[in-house]
């Protein structure tokens, strides 16, 4: 089941460019594991995903590595800090703010067209706003990649789609290079910190791996908007139930 976990959130996580911890973070959150626990196992699963899929679109050529490294080069630092962080939050209030995270991430999907549309408007937006949105956001993503353990990609990617005008496929590959770099970091620093459970997380980054291959295969092959329409409701059904844990 563990495995099987893993695949899913590799192919979601490679199709949308989001690392698949926003899968695979929740689940284990409502399995009851302590912050720090979801978060580390969670990042393995993500560096596997974006390791595959950094391949998978290297090969066709749609990764920006200029702006991938760049982003990720101030996403580092901040990954390190969301680790120390992530031990300091009860398992209630990690729900809490977990379930906003993902009612936030399932209105981005959703509207993330718009977002696109609304920047074409803006071409001339000054040099400087445009990098320090890029690197402010950077920042943020890197914290929660390793605070919650979904690789940052929710943030990486509206980022590279809205501020560096790169096309949403090449958003979505370049993302997942900065997402691997990003979790690394994040998985170096939880180990120092904490005894991990390699087995059981090394199961979900094995599936993770391979759905990863899978996702970047079919993401041409389906329906794009269909998927994100059911994907974002089951994120505010998971929020829903992440938030009633915390008021009970």
């Amino acid at each position: 089941m563990i495995f099987v976990i893993g695949v899913a959130a590799g192919i979601v996580g490679s199709m949308l460019g989001l690392g698949g911890g926003i899968i695979i973070s929740p689940i284990l959150t409502l399995s009851g594991f302590l912050p720090s626990q979801v978060a580390s196992t969670s990042l393995l699963a993500v560096a596997s995903t974006g390791a595959s899929s950094t391949v998978s679109y290297s090969i066709k050529k749609k990764i920006s590595y200029d702006v991938g490294i760049k982003v990720a080069a101030f996403a580092v630092p901040f990954s390190v800090i969301g680790a120390f962080i992530s031990s300091t939050l009860d398992a209630d209030e990690f729900k809490l703010y977990f379930a906003i995270l993902l009612i936030l991430t399932s209105l981005y999907l959703l509207f993330r067209k718009s977002i696109r549309k609304d920047s074409l408007g803006h071409e001339k937006t000054g040099k400087l706003l445009s990098n320090t949105l890029l690197y402010v956001g950077s920042s943020a993503a890197g914290l929660i990649s390793s605070l919650f353990g979904i690789g940052g990609g929710i943030i990486f990617v509206p980022l590279l789609f809205a501020v560096k005008k790169l096309s949403m496929q090449q958003s979505v590959a370049t993302s997942q290079l900065s997402i691997l770099i990003t979790s690394i970091a994040g998985i170096l620093t939880h180990s120092v910190l904490f005894e991990q459970d390699f087995v059981f997380a090394g199961a979900i980054a094995l599936g993770a791996l391979a759905g990863a291959q899978v996702g970047s295969f079919i993401a041409i092959k389906i329906s794009e908007r269909l998927l994100t329409i059911l994907f974002s409701f089951s994120l505010i059904v998971i929020s829903t139930q992440l938030i009633l844990g915390y008021l009970q």
